[in-house]
Formats: structure tokens, C-alpha cells, sequence
């Protein structure tokens, strides 16, 4: 609603998440928590100031941390909707790195959610392939490419892997 580069953010995410946990032959009730989280997954930059979210240059330190903070700050919000707790594990772990570089927890590997690490690399991807006024829109070969030099640091290298076989097989790209 606040930002038109980032409109059908969401959905692109639910569908990309979806269709690799589905790759992983995921079961129902993780697809359910998969397509919740990839939804919501950035509620809390509700929250955070709209001038810090549209600014097309580097951020400060000071709106970096906003910016940061949107994670927790969407755990909040949703922890009061019985029905969307499920997605807590996703909304509030999407941006940590399977090398424990990430936030708001620092934690590593498997200590992250399943369904978080996944929703982050779908989160990853279509952020790389979508416009944003901060950097230049990545093709979607140069994307999974990235996806893979990134696999095992920033990204789960098995849920990685899974994903860019998806997205290749449903682009019919070849990997």
C-alpha cells in the first residue's frame, strides 16, 4: 500500500515459497505456515517510516536500524492474531543468514525456522528481480546465480538448491 515498487511483493514471495517447499515435498501443515509467513512477512514496515523504506541512496546507521527493526516489530503485530501465529517463526526470522550474520537474532543454520529460512530466500530473489529505487533490478538468471554463490552463507544450501530448481523448472531455465 505505501510502495508501488514493492507492490505484489507478497504474493510473488507466497507463490515462490510455495512452490519450492512443495519441490521439498513439505507437508500441509508447513505449506500452510510457508504461504502464512511469505504473506506477511514484511508487516512490520508498517511500522517503520515510509521516507527511510523510499529512499533511493545508501540508509544511515540510524535508519539502517529502523529498517531492522521491522521483523520483531511484525512479530508484535501478528502475535495478537490467534489465527496467523504460525507465521510468527517466519516473520520474525525471515532476514537471519544461515551463517548467523542475519537479525534481529544473529542465529545460525539450523537454529533458524525451516519456514524462515525458506520465506528468506524467496524474499532474497524477488527483491532481486523486482525494481527497487535503492539498486538495479537483477535478471532472473543473474538472481538464482546469486542464489547459489550465496548458498551456505547467507542462504540454507539444501532449501537453496530446492528453490533454484523450482524457480528454474517453472521458468524452463536451464541450471
Amino acid at each position: 500500500m505505501r510502495h508501488p515498487w514493492t507492490r505484489g511483493h507478497a504474493q510473488r514471495v507466497v507463490g515462490l515459497a510455495v512452490s519450492a517447499a512443495q519441490t521439498l515435498g513439505w507437508d500441509d501443515e508447513s505449506l500452510w505456515n510457508v504461504r502464512a509467513g511469505s504473506l506477511l512477512h514484511d508487516v512490520g514496515k508498517l511500522a517503520v517510516p515510509a521516507a527511510v523504506l523510499a529512499k533511493p541512496g545508501s540508509l544511515t546507521a540510524a535508519e539502517l536500524a529502523e529498517v531492522r527493526r521491522h521483523p520483531a516489530l511484525g512479530a508484535v503485530l501478528v502475535s495478537s492474531l490467534p489465527g496467523a501465529r504460525r507465521a510468527l517463526p517466519s516473520i520474525l526470522h525471515h532476514h537471519e543468514r544461515w551463517d548467523g550474520t542475519g537479525y534481529p537474532g544473529g542465529i545460525a543454520g539450523d537454529a533458524i525456522p525451516a519456514e524462515a529460512r525458506l520465506v528468506c530466500i524467496a524474499d532474497a530473489y524477488d527483491a532481486m528481480t523486482s525494481h527497487r529505487p535503492y539498486r538495479a533490478t537483477l535478471s532472473i538468471r543473474a538472481a538464482l546465480e546469486e542464489l547459489r554463490v550465496c548458498s551456505g552463507t547467507q542462504f540454507d544450501p539444501v532449501i537453496a538448491q530446492a528453490c533454484i530448481e523450482a524457480w528454474s523448472s517453472r521458468l524452463k531455465l536451464a541450471v
